[in-house]
């Protein structure tokens, strides 16, 4: 873990700020394990900058993510497959995403992703900026009951 209490590769892959340079991510470096008791994810992140994150993830039928997450940029979600029900539990709108549609999260805005289909939803999805803000990333942890395991693919 860094200082800030968050995984080193966050904001430093493939590389950190300072040795940016062009350079082809064939594939995630870093897989990460979020959410609670059976319904888990496993994002593959393929870049972690201190100015965007790229990552994709699977909800398998009838699961979804929690805890609700929340980033301090703009998030769009590019639905690969499946149908999504994305839901905003402050709100209780929820948005419904097909295979081909993109979604924009905007910055600051709680999110779920839930399956309610037969069939595995996959997301590409990016955020700009940086992960969270100061006290962010605590707020989404408090709802957490287990941690969350980081690991180097």
């Amino acid at each position: 873990m860094a200082e800030s209490g968050l995984p080193a590769w966050i904001g430093n892959t493939p590389f950190p700020p300072d040795k940016k340079k062009p350079c082809l991510v064939a594939e995630p470096s870093v897989v990460t394990v979020y959410g609670l008791g059976d319904e888990r994810i496993s994002p593959r992140i393929w870049v972690s900058t201190d100015k965007i994150l790229i990552s994709e993830w699977t909800v398998p039928p009838g699961q979804s993510f929690k805890p609700a997450d929340i980033h301090a940029g703009d998030e769009p979600y590019y639905v690969a497959e499946g149908v999504a029900s994305i839901v905003n539990h402050e709100t209780g709108q929820v948005t419904e995403a097909k295979a081909g549609d993109c979604l924009l999260i905007p910055a600051n805005c709680w999110h779920l992703v839930y399956n309610f289909t037969e069939d595995p939803v996959r997301i590409v999805a990016i955020i700009a900026g940086p992960v969270w803000e100061e006290g962010q990333k605590e707020t989404v942890e408090q709802d957490t009951v287990e941690p969350k395991y980081y690991y180097k693919a």
